[in-house]
């Protein structure tokens, strides 16, 4: 009889230990915990995950340690790291949003920046400076354009900053949503332009487009360390050039084509020219790869971004409580949208950059539940953080009885600080339900977040 009590009590068809201990230490939803107070430890391994234990008491989640921009579940990683599935890739999806244009590069408006001669042929090389062109875009008509600017004026005196329409055609222009923040905290700049972005649609006058006049959407009087953040949507349904400007005061708006190739263009900094900020965010040592690509990378940035909205599909497929099946399991969406930079010239073409942020985008994740432990019916979505601070929105439903929304911005809940965990969602589930997720990163912080799914043993 002991000896079956003990078989019964190691049964792996039982929730183990250190699952019943993370389902009871959950926070309620919108709520924010440390990752430790979970029984969570991160383990960064070049080698393969140790056999789980069914009697473990807490988790270490193993993970590779040069991961870069390949997925977990490449071949070359199948099966060393059970339940762990990052950098999945993202597939684009239909929406009403055709480019997001992007100026976030330099993000800090300052006296001695380099500037690259205007697109002029014969125009002079321009020597540093603060004003000129920070991203410029050429969008084709019939197009709704998603706008995310986000600059701070890091020089000693007032500036002007211009958003700027050329239209090649006449036509006309409707603007859906504007919000615009200017704060001299650059994260509360980021906060009220995004909340106020998620609100009702409200569309201005349809104003009317001459062939190579152009509109200004937005003028903007920056003085010394404001941060402007600026959240806009526009259709046009005439082809044109967008351009964000930053100019002194006092010149004059640019009016034709012409006058935008004669402006100089603000270099669009690599992070190999300031690799002692580079540090801060990635362990040269433990990541080299992604040390090597990113110091090659630009630093943040701009430019227009095709079908800008992407979703991760996945399949949870787990039939048993046994820690060898991973019953929690581990995602991260691919780390960035792709997107060009005609300002920056490659081999010839337009650079194209990559959006790691993913700022301006509604990035989501779709889980397809194909299977459940025994007797669950109940599973929780638990955003964590290893990273930098976050900020952002999310949306989870399961399509049919629960949706929550949860937004980290300060003191709402606050943000998501680096180790700590936050209860996205948790609701009841049956074999077929499918859980979607949406998330919208806030300006000003830049971090990649692991999401867990967890199913809730039954009472």
């Amino acid at each position: 009889m002991l000896l079956l009590a003990g078989q019964l009590a190691a049964d792996p068809f039982e929730p183990s230990p250190r699952l019943e201990s993370l389902a009871k230490a959950l926070p309620a939803v919108g709520k924010n915990v440390k990752v430790e107070t979970l029984g969570i430890q991160l383990i960064p391994s070049s080698n393969p995950a140790p056999k789980p234990s069914q009697e473990a008491t807490s988790y270490k989640i193993y993970y590779p340690t040069d991961l870069d921009r390949r997925s977990t579940d490449d071949a070359a990683y199948a099966g060393k790291y059970p339940g762990v599935h990052l950098n999945l890739p993202l597939k684009t999806q239909p929406s009403y949003i055709n480019f997001l244009f992007l100026s976030d590069q330099p993000e800090r408006i300052l006296d001695d920046r380099k500037r690259t001669p205007a697109a002029a042929k014969g125009s002079p090389a321009p020597g540093p400076g603060a004003t000129g062109i920070y991203a410029r875009s050429p969008i084709p008509g019939q197009s709704t354009v998603r706008v995310l600017v986000d600059h701070t004026n890091g020089t000693k005196r007032n500036l002007r900053f211009d958003l700027i329409w050329v239209p090649s055609k006449a036509g006309f222009l409707t603007v859906r949503k504007r919000t615009m923040s200017v704060h001299q905290d650059s994260v509360a700049a980021g906060k009220q332009a995004f909340v106020e972005q998620g609100g009702q649609v409200v569309v201005e006058p349809r104003v009317q487009l001459e062939a190579d006049k152009s509109t200004i959407l937005v003028s903007q009087l920056l003085k010394p360390e404001d941060t402007l953040v600026l959240h806009q949507e526009y259709f046009s349904s005439s082809p044109g050039n967008l351009a964000a400007v930053v100019s002194e005061v006092d010149a004059p708006q640019v009016a034709t084509t012409g006058e935008l190739d004669a402006v100089p263009v603000l270099h669009s900094i690599v992070w190999k020219e300031e690799e002692e900020r580079l540090g801060k965010f990635i362990d040269k040592n433990a990541d080299p790869t992604r040390w090597k690509r990113i110091s090659q990378s630009f630093q943040h940035a701009r430019g227009h971004f095709p079908s800008p909205d992407r979703l991760s599909e996945v399949d949870y497929q787990v039939s048993s409580w046994s820690e060898a099946d991973a019953p929690m399991q581990v995602y991260s969406k691919f780390e960035s949208i792709p997107g060009v930079d005609v300002t920056v010239k490659q081999g010839g073409e337009a650079a194209v950059t990559d959006n790691r942020g993913k700022y301006g985008a509604r990035v989501g994740m779709r889980w397809n539940l194909k299977a459940l432990p025994p007797g669950c019916k109940e599973v929780a979505i638990v955003a964590l953080n290893r990273g930098a601070v976050f900020g952002g929105r999310h949306w989870v439903s399961d399509g049919k009885r629960t949706a929550a929304e949860v937004f980290h911005a300060p003191n709402n809940p606050g943000l998501l600080p680096k180790l700590y965990a936050s209860t996205l969602w948790r609701g009841p589930v049956q074999v077929g339900s499918q859980i979607q997720m949406w998330t919208e990163p806030m300006a000003n912080t830049s971090v990649q977040l692991w999401y867990l799914l967890v199913p809730i043993p039954p009472k």
